[in-house]
């Protein structure tokens, strides 16, 4: 039984190693790679210096990478940040001062727009494009530096169920941006939600979110749409079959989780309650 997020990739990858994970832009990664390259990319942001519970930062458009880049955060024990590649540069340096990411995941586009100031409290930069006329910088590093790292394991890290996974921020509407933050327990609760025939059955093809939960569990071949919501839109929408102002819904919900006004969510089911918790 799964007790954190990335032993569900670990799972679909032994049981289906050469079933497609992930589609987007035109490119395909398999269970095995996927799991592959999230082991190189933890070892990576070890030897930049992240430790548990480190906050990463992903700030790219959606794509194969995307994945690779949640789940290598999780495997070095870090805590990753989703940041909306379409958001002004003023709101993204915010939220990476707010949460104090140490390591950037971009690429050369989405660097540029960053000002010298929120660069510069960085430890690293690691492009997922591999532009290598954008490395001026010991610390900015290219992805290519994966294949410099193994791929059998990933490091030994210690994590556990009540360990952070990830922090999603509202979009500051009525005032400043504010961090949700899930647990891997809270992710996991979202996962036995998603999983099984019962829900969607290969191969049906499901757009997901950054979090990733249905392609984890080897229940679909997941589609990654540039335009995809955040990470919670996806069982939201399930659940609720939400058709209008599904924005809106979750934005609503995610603020009063910021807020501390709601301290559980309680589906339909009652055997499904996923606690809330929110930062300061």
């Amino acid at each position: 039984m799964a007790y954190i997020l990335q032993q569900l990739l670990s799972n679909s990858a032994s049981l289906y190693p050469t079933k497609t994970a992930v589609s987007a832009r035109g490119r395909n990664l398999s269970y095995r790679e996927l799991e592959e390259r999230s082991n190189q990319l933890a070892h990576l942001l070890l030897h930049c210096g992240v430790k548990k519970g480190d906050r990463v930062g992903l700030f790219f458009p959606k794509c194969v990478e995307s994945l690779v880049c949640m789940l290598g955060a999780l495997k070095a024990g870090a805590v990753y940040v989703p940041l909306d590649p379409q958001a002004p540069a003023e709101r993204i340096a915010y939220i990476m001062g707010d949460c104090g990411v140490r390591v950037l995941l971009t690429n050369a586009e989405k660097r540029k727009v960053l000002d010298g100031k929120t660069l510069h409290a960085l430890d690293a930069c690691i492009l997922t494009d591999n532009s290598a006329g954008e490395l001026n910088g010991s610390r900015v590093l290219p992805w290519s530096m994966l294949a410099d790292y193994p791929s059998d394991q990933a490091p030994q890290v210690t994590i556990t169920e009540t360990d952070l996974a990830y922090i999603l921020y509202t979009s500051g509407s009525t005032g400043r941006p504010k961090g949700v933050m899930l647990s891997h327990r809270n992710a996991l609760q979202c996962a036995g939600i998603v999983e099984g025939p019962a829900v969607v059955g290969a191969p049906e093809r499901v757009g997901v979110s950054l979090l990733g939960i249905a392609q984890l569990v080897g229940a679909v071949r997941a589609t990654v749409e540039h335009d995809a919501d955040h990470a919670v839109l996806a069982y939201f929408d399930r659940l609720h079959r939400v058709h209008r102002n599904r924005l809106a819904l979750i934005e609503h919900v995610a603020d009063r989780i910021a807020r501390g006004r709601l301290q559980l969510i309680r589906f339909g089911n009652p055997k499904i309650a996923i606690p809330c918790e929110h930062r300061a």
